[in-house]
């Protein structure tokens, strides 16, 4: 394993682990304030700061976005292992070609080519979300739909390479082909996985997934059902612009409302 110095190699690191861990601004961006109240739980910036004193703020994240744009990285060893600690990732992850952020993830992925993304969700899963996984996974059935999605994939590839070689057309990189193949493949497959696993009797017996499902195909939903979700949504708008709270204190709201008899 060979180490860089390169500050664009740790840039590309950093944002990806950021957009890994749902670390992302309202722009779609790595979220550096959420990074650096993660290093800095003491001295955190505040929703007040970002409005009332913006240049405070500016000066608090500049290293972290320096960080982010590749101008540098940190340099003294106790910050780089605080960043580390705080994103749960290996000190390798950063200055290697290394691609999982931990030892341990790059060697499951090595032994189940799953990929980093997957590893870390399967990780994060719930105990439920596991029990269903682990059923799904010994179907037939998931199988034969993975092989097609491959099978998709590499028949959409060939024609964007027959397409870009007869036309003068911006050529996209391979990877990214791939990942837009990718892509409409998982989308043109997932009614049908989804379809046969709304009448798996073993998943079934799953009470709550069943019920999943039902809101999944939300085109089958009554219209009493829609009507009523709409109402809610809309009574949630006005609960939170009339600044009485966010959703927990709305759900209270409610209860005190049924207990007490009345009815929105």
């Amino acid at each position: 394993m060979k180490y860089e110095i390169d500050t664009h190699l740790f840039s590309q690191k950093l944002s990806s682990l950021l957009m890994q861990k749902d670390m992302i601004d309202k722009k779609g961006n790595p979220d550096k304030i959420a990074l650096y109240n993660l290093l800095c739980p003491t001295d955190a910036i505040t929703e007040d700061d970002c409005r009332t004193d913006r240049q405070s703020v500016t000066d608090k994240t500049r290293n972290i976005s320096n960080w982010l744009k590749g101008n540098n990285y940190p340099k003294r060893i106790s910050d780089v292992l605080a960043l580390c600690n705080a994103l749960d990732c290996d000190l390798d992850y950063f200055f290697t070609n290394m691609p999982a952020p931990t030892h341990d993830i790059e060697f499951i992925s090595k032994e189940t080519n799953l990929s980093c993304d997957a590893i870390l969700y399967i990780q994060n899963a719930t105990e439920y979300e596991q029990l269903i996984l682990d059923t799904i996974l010994k179907k037939e059935y998931f199988g034969d739909i993975c092989y097609a999605i491959y099978s998709y994939m590499q028949t959409y590839y060939k024609e964007f390479q027959i397409q870009d070689d007869s036309t003068e057309n911006v050529k996209l990189q391979d990877k990214e082909k791939m990942e837009f193949a990718e892509y409409r493949a998982t989308k043109h497959f997932s009614d049908t996985l989804i379809n046969k696993l709304a009448n798996d009797e073993d998943i079934k017996k799953y009470n709550k997934y069943e019920h999943d499902m039902e809101i999944l195909r939300h085109v089958i939903l009554s219209d009493d059902f829609r009507k009523s979700m709409e109402q809610a949504s809309k009574e949630f708008e006005k609960f939170r612009k009339s600044g009485k709270g966010g959703f927990n204190d709305f759900i209270e709201y409610l209860e005190k409302e049924k207990n007490s008899g009345k009815t929105i």
